[in-house]
């Protein structure tokens, strides 16, 4: 998918809901690792959780040196959510692989701002 044709996807059919799995998530890793990553991200594992009680859409860690996904369902079931939430965790994984602490720095908010006006949604 080209960006043009990503942000035409989130346009008509961003406020649909979803069911998040495994195999959404590998789409989306394949076509975010394309687009804006050059296919440099290693491909890491997946998680699907269904926790309303933990307020968070997803998260990246990463252990015996293999990344790791987890999405959880109940506050990404808005198909630009869960887009956005994958694009939020890749940026993570690619501090990580690029030997740096995954988090929230200044770099990581300037990336994240820019895709968030990129494709608009909330990276």
């Amino acid at each position: 998918m080209t960006p043009e044709s990503i942000i035409a996807h989130i346009a008509s059919r961003g406020n649909e809901y979803i069911e998040p799995s495994v195999n959404l998530c590998k789409f989306w890793f394949r076509v975010w690792n394309a687009t804006e990553f050059d296919n440099k991200l290693s491909t890491p594992r997946f998680i699907v959780t269904d926790n309303p009680e933990e307020e968070v859409c997803g998260e990246f860690s990463a252990e015996d040196y293999v990344g790791l996904i987890r999405i959880n369902a109940p506050f990404t079931r808005q198909r630009h959510l869960f887009i956005a939430t994958m694009l939020h965790e890749m940026l993570h994984q690619k501090q990580w692989e690029d030997g740096e602490e995954p988090g929230h720095g200044d770099k990581f908010l300037t990336l994240a701002a820019c895709y968030s006006l990129k494709y608009g949604v909330d990276v």
